[in-house]
């Protein structure tokens, strides 16, 4: 029987990390206090801890924070799962566009308007007036893991091992039993190809401005692989016959 050695746990770049959020609470004129007290729900003394690089949030905090600061996990993240979108051609897919009639390069944009909203799974649900961050739903993190995972054709054991924790974490984590810290959730990420935007799903509440082509790539960062090469093929199909009219 083959020995498979179990990868070392790659650890996040915390002081990166807390530079970023500082950054961005900064430039939207939150204090420490208001980020902790008001939006976050927690010390502001942990928050500051996190900026500094000493701390790191738990997924339900990190989220919160992503909430409160309406920035996407990706760029917090950035440094840690450099984010390998399936629409690899996505520019030159634009250019190609921009040279259609705008009739047919409306239909191509309506398409990929519904794409995004049905394959990225981006549905909101009604926040509870009671609460402003209603209670982190494992379930649906864990279901999220399980589907990606299972597109991967990875089984627990071989997740388990390339991001350096036993199967029986994974198996609980699909569960909805427990969640990962962090670390182990870039990890994740990065053995499965997925961008964080899509395994946090519905509890991310970002509210888009305007939906423009970078908009679109944006939320397609919250599908599966799978998911974003379906995306891509529809879309050069569609763009490559229009040019043809």
């Amino acid at each position: 029987m083959n020995h498979i050695q179990k990868k070392k746990l790659t650890n996040l770049d915390r002081k990166e990390f807390g530079r970023r959020i500082k950054q961005i609470r900064t430039l939207a004129n939150i204090t420490s206090n208001q980020l902790g007290n008001y939006n976050c729900k927690v010390d502001p003394a942990f928050i500051r801890q996190i900026e500094s690089g000493s701390r790191l949030p738990s997924i339900p905090l990190f989220v919160k924070i992503c909430n409160s600061l309406q920035i996407s996990p990706c760029y917090l993240l950035e440094k840690e799962i450099p984010i390998q979108n399936e629409i690899s051609d996505w520019n030159e897919l634009i250019k190609l566009t921009l040279q259609i009639p705008p009739i047919f390069r409306q239909i191509i944009y309506d398409v990929l308007c519904s794409l995004t909203e049905h394959l990225a799974e981006t549905k909101k649900e009604p926040l509870f007036l009671t609460e402003e961050f209603p209670t982190f739903k494992r379930e649906e993190f864990g279901r999220r893991l399980c589907k990606v995972r299972e597109e991967m054709k990875l089984t627990p054991q071989q997740l388990a091992i390339n991001c350096g924790i036993t199967p029986t974490f994974i198996h609980q984590i699909e569960a909805g039993n427990r969640l990962p810290g962090l670390s182990i959730f870039t990890s994740l990420c990065n053995a499965l190809k997925v961008s964080p935007a899509y395994l946090l799903g519905n509890e991310l509440k970002i509210t888009s401005t305007t939906y423009d082509w970078k908009e679109l790539e944006r939320i397609s960062y919250d599908m599966t692989p799978k998911a974003q090469k379906i995306t891509i093929d529809i879309m050069s199909i569609l763009i490559r016959n229009f040019a043809k009219i």
